[in-house]
């Protein structure tokens, strides 16, 4: 028991300082999913029930003490919430979880604390509940392949934390550091009207030709990203004249042989290019650049360095001209017929999320007040290289959560 006289689950160990967002912000971590009927809320919050005995740490109430991330039992029913206001998490609304389940007509809306997990494990979550929601709705079993069905398991084996997790022995390697004196470019346009105010818009570009793209140019996707908001932000910017600096995120997991783990397991690495390298005809040159900056952040022995430095320093990068994370595909199996579209969005700004969902790749555009702005400029930069995209959501204000 501590001192509230809660009885203990999980001690997760030291956390990142994510939680003081989630505690204060009015958006967190979203993922949406658009179906092929209309959601039955019965069915969903059976599904909701299954999917926490593959997880039960997210039937739990978390809690950041002593920078600890702390989960505790609860007595309280989890919560299904019909809303098109999706419920937000840690509030009387969802009992005191730090995931939420909301579904509205045809939709299905997760949100979760950041400090909780990331992008990659909160799309774990999501498919194990679509996989159920969908076996309990058309009742039919479909293959299990890519979902995690397995129940009853302790959190040692699915919640494993960067912050905390052990690294073993490793050699140190030095931390990657700019050009001195380097100054950088940033758009103060990037940032919401006001709190809360979060505008996104997102871009449908052909997975295909946008690998291919990458091939010819020597890129990955990460690179290619990067390459096409430099050249937006310059465009968007002739007269400024400084250097790219880039957070790109980089999953932990593969590095620390954490596979499975949905806990928050990733973090932002800075890749520099510069304006001309960028603005350049070759592109390849840049892909290069970029793909080489980030591949040498990704090795074991990096990652074990980069996180030892973040657990011993407080570290703030003075200034950031853009996010870049690219999420891979999301594969659904045989439920994708199902499943006709996907959103996702958090609570950053200056970011551009990538995820692969069937055939397309999905540009998600957060970038405040100039949003549009640059969905436009990253569509004719695209069209340039030969690679048509097209509009599949105008960047517009995100629905607000709802709290009561």
């Amino acid at each position: 028991m501590d001192n509230n006289h809660r009885e203990l689950y999980y001690d997760a160990g030291k956390s990142t300082w994510f939680w003081v967002c989630d505690v204060n912000d009015d958006i967190h971590l979203r993922i949406r999913f658009q179906l092929d009927h209309e959601v039955n809320g019965e069915e969903l919050a059976l599904a909701w029930k299954k999917t926490m005995k593959v997880y039960p740490i997210l039937d739990r109430i978390p809690d950041r003490i002593d920078g600890h991330l702390q989960f505790f039992e609860t007595d309280d029913e989890p919560a299904v919430v019909e809303s098109e206001m999706p419920a937000s998490p840690g509030t009387e609304l969802t009992r005191g979880r730090s995931i939420s389940v909301s579904y509205h007509k045809d939709s299905i809306t997760l949100l979760a604390y950041h400090a909780v997990m990331d992008g990659t494990g909160m799309t774990a979550v999501a498919k194990t509940l679509l996989y159920h929601y969908c076996t309990i709705h058309f009742g039919e079993q479909y293959p299990a392949d890519g979902f995690m069905l397995t129940e009853d398991r302790e959190p040692e084996t699915y919640f494993q934390q960067y912050m905390s997790y052990p690294l073993g022995k490793f050699d140190a390697v030095p931390a990657y550091t700019f050009p001195e004196n380097t100054e950088f470019f940033s758009d103060a346009r990037m940032v919401p009207e006001a709190p809360g105010k979060i505008v996104v818009g997102c871009l449908r570009v052909p997975a295909d030709a946008f690998m291919k793209l990458c091939k010819a140019n020597h890129s990955n996707p990460s690179a290619m990203l990067g390459i096409l908001l430099g050249r937006a932000e310059y465009h968007l910017n002739p007269d400024d004249q400084r250097d790219a600096m880039l957070h790109m995120t980089i999953d932990f997991r593969p590095a620390l042989g954490v596979k499975e783990s949905i806990a928050q397991c990733s973090s932002a690495v800075m890749i520099h290019a510069s304006r001309d390298e960028i603005l350049s005809d070759d592109i390849s040159s840049a892909a290069v650049n970029m793909r080489t900056q980030l591949n040498s952040q990704r090795t074991s022995e990096y990652v074990r360095s980069y996180i030892s430095l973040l657990r011993t320093y407080d570290m703030v990068t003075t200034a950031c001209s853009g996010v870049i994370s690219y999420m891979g595909k999301i594969e659904l199996g045989e439920i994708q017929k199902h499943v006709l579209g996907m959103s996702m969005v958090n609570n950053a700004c200056n970011i551009l999320n990538m995820v692969q969902f069937g055939d397309d790749f999905l540009l998600f555009c957060q970038f405040g007040l100039a949003a549009e702005d640059y969905m436009k400029a990253i569509t004719a930069e695209l069209e340039k290289l030969g690679v048509h995209a097209e509009t599949a959501a105008e960047a517009k204000l995100v629905i607000p959560e709802r709290k009561d």
